[in-house]
């Protein structure tokens, strides 16, 4: 089986499908490879993650409850 090339011909592309969209104009030299680090560490992220965590569970889950609770209550009625 052959894989699925989006190649239009109505307009024109270039023979490299993802070239007229990812064009590179500037290279800042920035490389993205392993050692790159894609999640924060840091002290700060992990203090404010832990409050947005208890925030988000001490308010939301509650307040979830209370609407589905209600919304049975008004279905019922």
């Amino acid at each position: 089986m052959k894989p699925y090339d989006p190649q239009m011909t109505c307009y024109p592309y270039t023979k490299k499908t993802d070239g007229h969209y990812l064009v590179v104009k500037k290279n800042d030299g920035q490389i993205f490879d392993k050692s790159y680090p894609y999640v924060d560490d840091s002290k700060e992220y992990k203090f404010k993650r832990f409050w947005l965590k208890v925030i988000t569970i001490t308010m939301a889950m509650p307040l979830m409850r209370i609407r589905t609770l209600l919304k049975k209550v008004v279905e019922r009625t």
